[in-house]
């Protein structure tokens, strides 16, 4: 029996991440299905009753693996016959060294065992340092097979894989698009979302003029940026505590959609915004905030806090570029991409 690893960042209270997993199972389980796989998946943090029941609803019987530094030469690692990395930002080290040195070990680990390894739908870097490039290099060369979720890792990806072991595919969120896309909006209606990163150094939160004036929502995407009550305290002080939560994929896309405009933080909070036909701004230095803008033709803006008189100039040129036509094109396209890439994975699973 085939048995294939899902590794990510999975277990964590992360929304785009479980995202991403999700729409992964949907999207593919079908092949892997039809090719005998069994699955399992890796989780950072012991899975409590109610995430095991969502997971088996979706993949009945998948195995969780815990993350660790021990995961390199663990059980669950090695009775795996195919090592996948269904979408994120694995490979990158904009805070620290750690997390990149981690995934490469686990893939490396898993290469040397002569058995097949994916990177699906990534997102790459940035990656700072010469040795740690030529590390990420070696190791992409090495991959059965590698897609880049936006045009700037593809480039990037270029250099170390071969043309006929690569392709450009979108967001993992693409392969299993949801029924609601494009409902119509309805409802109460508000000037802003805004999809923060509750924590020191957000563009956002650390401009002593945020919020605005105006009626706006707050979002935020990480679980143990809004339970932990130092950050919930910080944050209480300018803004509603009650719309600090942590939204289901669908309830979350139906709010976006009574906002004028989509400020965002983060990655998945530009994808959703993009899904729900919402204008966006993508907010920070981080290169995927930039690259997504620039495929959707939306603004960026890299400054390490935004003003209210900056915010204003955004909104102002995201409403103007705003088409849904195009919105539509671009996410027809995203998922034209997953239908190639379904071809190329039957051909090697």
């Amino acid at each position: 029996m085939k048995r294939a690893l899902l590794l990510g960042y999975f277990g964590a209270g992360n929304w785009g991440d479980e995202l991403i997993l999700e729409c992964f199972l949907r999207g593919y389980g079908d092949i892997l299905r039809e090719k005998g796989f069994e699955l399992a998946v890796t989780v950072k943090r012991p899975a409590n009753a109610a995430y095991r029941e969502h997971l088996g609803e979706l993949w009945p019987g998948l195995d969780l693996v815990q993350m660790g530094p021990l995961l390199p030469c663990s059980l669950g690692l090695r009775k795996s016959s195919h090592l996948i990395c269904p979408g994120g930002s694995l490979l990158q080290n904009r805070t620290s060294n750690r997390s990149l040195g981690y995934y490469l070990s686990i893939i490396s680990a898993f290469l040397r065992g002569g058995r097949a390894a994916m990177m699906l739908n990534q997102g790459l870097g940035p990656i700072r340092g010469e040795l740690w490039e030529a590390r990420t290099r070696e190791v992409l060369s090495q991959l059965q097979f590698f897609s880049a979720r936006d045009r700037r890792s593809a480039m990037w990806a270029a250099e170390s894989v071969p043309s006929d072991r690569r392709l450009l595919t979108s967001d993992a969120v693409f392969a299993a698009l949801p029924d609601w896309e494009y409902e119509p909006a309805g409802g109460e209606s508000w000037d802003y979302c805004f999809v923060v990163r509750a924590q020191v150094g957000s563009p956002l939160l650390s401009s002593p003029q945020f919020p605005p004036d105006g009626r706006y929502l707050v979002a935020v995407l990480q679980e143990d940026e809004w339970k932990q009550p130092r950050r919930i305290e910080h944050l209480g002080r300018r803004l509603d505590r009650e719309s600090l939560a942590l939204l289901n994929a669908s309830s979350f896309v139906r709010k976006l959609r009574q906002c004028k405009l989509v400020v965002s933080e983060r990655y998945h909070g530009l994808v959703a915004a993009l899904i729900a036909g919402v204008p966006f701004v993508g907010v920070g230095d981080d290169p995927k905030l930039s690259s997504f803008c620039g495929e959707c033709d939306m603004p960026a803006c890299t400054e390490r806090s935004v003003s209210v008189g900056t915010l204003e100039k955004l909104k102002k040129e995201a409403l103007e570029r705003f088409r849904a036509e195009v919105f539509r094109e671009r996410v027809a396209d995203f998922v034209d991409r997953h239908r190639r890439q379904r071809e190329r994975l039957i051909e090697l699973l």
